[in-house]
């Protein structure tokens, strides 16, 4: 209270705290992540088939709501907030980029993630359903602080 006088405090959430201290924006649009996420493949799996997965994962990414595009962007960095835009819409501080890297297919694994390397590691899934499935499931792990 002899910093931040406790009646500005009243009635903030966690979260709040986080995207005051931060100065970042809890806004995460789609356009956003679009231009920060890369994908690698790791299995050399075919560029149809890349193409395919591409497509399914922002095909998800795109019908989220700003809660579930802040838990991805937590997953894979640790972080809910990206750093604030500049009035010419650079980033302001160090860029985030986030590799999404394509495993081999695995019915039972779900989608992994290296904060510390803004990765996250994505078995090669054979339909759009098990994509979304699993990686909504990985996302309420880690919700849960299972991940």
């Amino acid at each position: 209270s002899d910093i931040i006088p406790q009646h500005i405090l009243c009635g903030l959430t966690a979260e709040d705290l986080t995207l005051l201290l931060s100065g970042g924006s809890g806004d995460i649009s789609y356009e956003r992540l679009h231009g920060i996420v890369n994908f690698v493949n790791s299995i050399g799996c075919s560029q149809k088939r890349l193409d395919q997965f591409k497509r399914w994962f922002w095909r998800i990414v795109k019908e989220m709501n700003q809660k579930e595009r802040q838990q991805l962007l937590y997953f894979a960095t640790g972080s809910s907030t990206l750093p604030p835009l500049d009035l010419t819409g650079e980033r302001t501080r160090d860029r985030v980029s986030i590799t999404v890297e394509i495993q081999h297919d695995s019915r039972s694994a779900l989608p992994m993630a290296s904060t510390c390397g803004q990765r996250i590691s994505i078995p090669l899934y054979r339909s759009f359903q098990m994509l979304k499935c699993k990686l909504n499931t990985a996302l309420q792990c880690q919700t849960y602080n299972l991940g």
